[in-house]
């Protein structure tokens, strides 16, 4: 008999540092450390950052470049926009935003006071909707963009690669000036 009651205590033992331990572990699916990259698809051009890197798309139309976004463990999303300063181009960091809200579908990210606009990511297909006038009560759709995502060491080299295609292209426009 006593030896069926340290049985059962051991296995109690057992279930509840698995139950722990369990718990600890971060699930593949989080948000956490990762980071997305994101193309244009359709918005309203007026209200980005002045001095966002431009490209022209296969119609001759001009498009924002990439921005990127990385999901800090804090609740905090660093802000990544492509820029253009003197004859370079690069990621910078220019701000960082409150994650608002998240469930099984969307994250949500802005500034928490005031919600001037709001970032949406679907999680399931990655697509990425900007609202404007959040505090007005009546969002406004800005842009739709669609995003891959990353491991932080992967979300680096990808900005890094990002950086080099347009540096490329750029390079050639200026390629034959004197100075």
């Amino acid at each position: 008999m006593r030896y069926l009651k340290t049985n059962k205590f051991n296995i109690i033992k057992i279930i509840t540092v698995t139950f722990l331990f369990l718990s600890f572990i971060s699930p593949v699916y989080s948000y956490e450390n990762k980071g997305i990259v994101c193309k244009w698809f359709i918005g309203n051009l007026d209200n980005l950052y002045s001095n966002q890197h431009f490209t022209i798309d296969d119609d001759g139309q001009k498009q924002p470049a990439e921005i990127a976004h990385f999901f800090k463990k804090d609740n905090k999303v660093d802000v990544y926009h492509l820029i253009k300063s003197s004859d370079r181009i690069s990621f910078v960091m220019q701000e960082t935003e409150d994650i608002l809200n998240v469930n099984e579908n969307y994250i949500e990210w802005g500034y928490s006071t005031p919600f001037l606009y709001r970032n949406k990511l679907n999680r399931k297909i990655l697509e990425l909707e900007r609202y404007f006038n959040v505090l007005e009560g009546k969002p406004l759709l800005a842009s739709v963009r669609f995003c891959d995502v990353f491991s932080k060491s992967d979300f680096n080299l990808k900005l890094r690669e990002v950086e080099s295609k347009y540096q490329k292209e750029y390079d050639k426009k200026v390629e034959g000036n004197k100075i």
